[in-house]
């Protein structure tokens, strides 16, 4: 059977090859670990323990456990997830990227131990298109049902639009309660094309919605509850850092998030679309899909109104 083989340039221009037999350590320290099952990632934004490679059979999958982030084929990682690993697959963190290739035997360097200095956790400023979509009446919900039922609601819910957010590109950021938001980070501008993936992954949430609804209809007690949910999608410059020690506490502040959560609030509720759209997305994304603008609202919280348009 063929062996998986990582392969990268280190931070002295040489080519490195690992096979995975069953974990790979990847980070600065990799503290413990012997040399032919860790890569070291010479740069001050990997953490010392930054990912794990592991193998089972011929499953091959990674787990994120930095500060910084892991990418997969580009895309981010959510904080803290495990996704499967497949042959050509290349895995960047920071500068250095890593790519999964298949082979019967490999060359393997050996990797000198070095003690390094603290990860480097810098705050820092991207572009991203935001996406929120908010359970609505859940706080009626509750009141009606039992809290398995309620688990089972949210977890059908969470899976569903987990993997709709996967498989457009964008990396799931978190469960906020009864809200699903995830974020697609733009490279070095506004990327129409991250847009569009947005707006077709929370298209695809509300068609899939309608099966979640016939999962809810099975339990009596919400035979005349009607699901409904709003989506916001925003695009803008937002601060991303960590708050807390923990990797899986990621966060991303700024004004465009905020209005994507203010959005999904509103939609279906005060302004009668499920889709809403702030001025910056509608104008990336109106020669891609078919936009209307629904009218200036004030959003709580912020002075004046702003433009919402809504996703046709």
């Amino acid at each position: 059977m063929d062996i998986p083989v990582l392969t990268w340039i280190d931070q002295s221009g040489h080519l490195r090859k690992v096979q995975v037999y069953d974990r790979v350590f990847i980070g600065r320290c990799c503290k413990g670990v012997e040399s032919s099952k860790q890569i070291l990632v010479k740069e001050p934004h990997a953490s010392r323990d930054h990912a794990v490679i592991t193998r089972a059979g011929s499953i091959v999958t990674i787990t994120d456990s930095s500060r910084n982030g892991t990418y997969l084929n580009g895309i981010r990682m959510a904080a803290g997830s495990t996704l499967p690993l497949k042959p050509q697959d290349i895995v960047r963190i920071g500068e250095t990227e890593i790519q999964m290739v298949l082979s019967s035997a490999a060359t393997l360097h050996g990797i000198s131990h070095e003690e390094a200095e603290a990860t480097f956790i810098a705050p820092s400023k991207i572009y991203v298109t935001n996406l929120v979509a908010d359970v609505r009446g859940f706080t009626g919900m509750t009141e009606m049902m039992d809290s398995q039922v309620i688990t089972h609601l949210l977890r059908n819910v969470f899976k569903k639009f987990g993997d709709i957010i996967q498989s457009h590109s964008g990396t799931l950021s978190d469960f906020a309660g009864d809200a699903v938001y995830a974020f697609w980070e733009h490279s070095l501008g506004p990327d129409p094309q991250k847009v569009l993936l947005a707006c077709q992954a929370a298209r695809r949430q509300e068609q899939v919605l309608n099966t979640i609804r016939g999962d809810v209809e099975r339990y009596p007690e919400l035979r005349n509850v009607k699901l409904k949910l709003g989506w916001g999608i925003t695009t803008g410059k937002v601060t991303m850092s960590h708050y807390t020690e923990r990797s899986s506490d990621l966060a991303l502040v700024g004004d465009a998030t905020n209005i994507a959560f203010r959005l999904s609030c509103m939609a279906n509720k005060e302004v009668p679309s499920s889709i809403l759209l702030c001025s910056n997305t509608a104008k990336l994304i109106q020669h891609n899909l078919p936009v209307k603008l629904l009218g200036a609202f004030p959003i709580r919280g912020r002075k004046g109104v702003e433009d919402v348009y809504g996703l046709l």
